[in-house]
């Protein structure tokens, strides 16, 4: 597809979404007309920037009704939990055919990097069970999903069963499964490809990867708000944007550091997502990529921190499963947790009630038995979370051992 023809096949995309969401969607009717907005102002992408920037806290601290399509029936929909990676879960409803149209874009990406018919996908990630469909019965490939909750010793075991050929996997948790196998993943298992996403690979260990399993290793950025953002390609010359599902924004897109990014989804119509903030960083890349495709590329976002916990002993715990056990108590608005020592963990909660003595000792109880060793754990009860809230910003670690 031309540039040109994308960027009209864009800005059709967005009328119908601008419209939808100013006649179906509270929310966002009543935004636009906090801005002076009709639907027909928005015509071209250059438009967007008229629309005011969504904060996740926007649709957050909103009620369901508000920020859902009213000719959309809710119990129709498929609802995606976010990680909570900036401390409050949000929780986002899909049709049935937004969902399917996701899963197609996921497999646009598999195929860009060399999937092949009969191959494994393991997938080591967010909580939650990875369910069949037609695309895995068609092209007759299986996959697999591991809780990030569950033990080292489990994961290890779950892994060498499957044995993929396609290993999806976060790089705290690829650290974490590394530093249990002596630094060797082909003790376990030879995928010939992984996939990182969520979080930055650091060289030391893309290279350790690459030399224990000759393996290439390609990075995918998405949201559970949105779907799959970009992909790398065999070119490894950027991640390319699926513009043809979505709008993506850099704000300061000027500065040599790059700038937020921004997600309009045109293919978001029961929960719409218009210029989004994700609170990660990127840029884009000014050139056309050697494997042909328009679509255009960016840096992989560097905005995300790492989440690898150093335990007393020197092992380490990816703090996805921290983040697993937090988003159960509903009664946490927002959470950040700082590890001061390799034994001392500050755990802040902002919240919507005050908790039972009960709730605060089923949090020690349950984060110690993730840790499996012995640690102190101080909860602090707050109105404000310290440091800076991005994404990935729900854990620091001080500790220098």
């Amino acid at each position: 597809m031309s540039q040109s023809r994308l960027r009209l096949l864009q800005e059709e995309r967005l009328k119908r979404l601008v419209q939808h969401a100013y006649e179906q969607v509270p929310f966002y009717r009543e935004r636009f007309k906090e801005a002076g907005l009709q639907p027909g102002d928005i015509k071209q992408i250059g438009d967007l920037q008229s629309i005011p920037v969504c904060e996740r806290k926007d649709l957050s601290e909103a009620e369901m009704p508000r920020i859902l399509a009213r000719n959309i029936d809710r119990k129709q929909c498929h609802q995606i939990l976010t990680s909570g990676s900036c401390g409050k879960p949000l929780r986002v409803y899909t049709s049935t055919g937004e969902l399917r149209v996701r899963k197609m874009v996921e497999l646009r990406g598999l195929l860009r990097i060399g999937f092949r018919p009969g191959d494994r996908l393991l997938i080591l990630g967010p909580e939650g069970g990875a369910k069949s469909s037609s695309f895995q019965r068609l092209l007759l490939y299986k996959t697999k999903q591991i809780s990030p909750f569950l033990s080292i010793e489990n994961q290890i075991d779950q892994i060498r069963q499957f044995r993929p050929t396609i290993l999806w996997v976060y790089p705290s948790l690829l650290k974490a499964l590394l530093h249990a196998l002596d630094g060797s993943l082909s003790s376990i298992a030879r995928p010939r490809i992984v996939i990182t996403s969520a979080e930055q690979l650091d060289s030391a260990v893309q290279k350790r990867v690459e030399e224990d399993l000759n393996a290439e290793i390609f990075n995918f950025y998405a949201s559970m708000e949105t779907g799959r953002i970009a992909t790398e390609c065999l070119s490894h010359q950027g991640l390319h944007i699926n513009a043809d599902q979505l709008i993506l924004e850099v704000l300061h897109k000027n500065s040599s550091e790059g700038g937020e990014v921004l997600v309009t989804c045109l293919n978001a119509y029961a929960m719409p997502f218009i210029r989004y903030r994700l609170g990660d960083i990127t840029a884009f890349r000014d050139r056309t990529c050697d494997c042909g495709s328009n679509f255009p590329l960016i840096e992989p976002p560097h905005g995300r921190r790492d989440t690898l916990i150093q335990l007393p002993s020197g092992g380490r715990r990816s703090f996805v499963g921290i983040f697993q056990i937090l988003r159960r108590f509903s009664w946490i608005s927002q959470f950040r947790v700082v590890q001061k020592s390799p034994d001392l963990f500050w755990l802040f909660f902002r919240i919507f009630r005050r908790p039972d003595p009960d709730d605060i000792n089923a949090i020690r109880v349950l984060v110690s038995e993730y840790l499996g060793e012995r640690v102190h754990l101080e909860v602090f009860l707050v109105e404000k979370l310290p440091g800076r809230n991005l994404k990935f910003s729900s854990f620091r670690s001080e500790s220098n051992s």
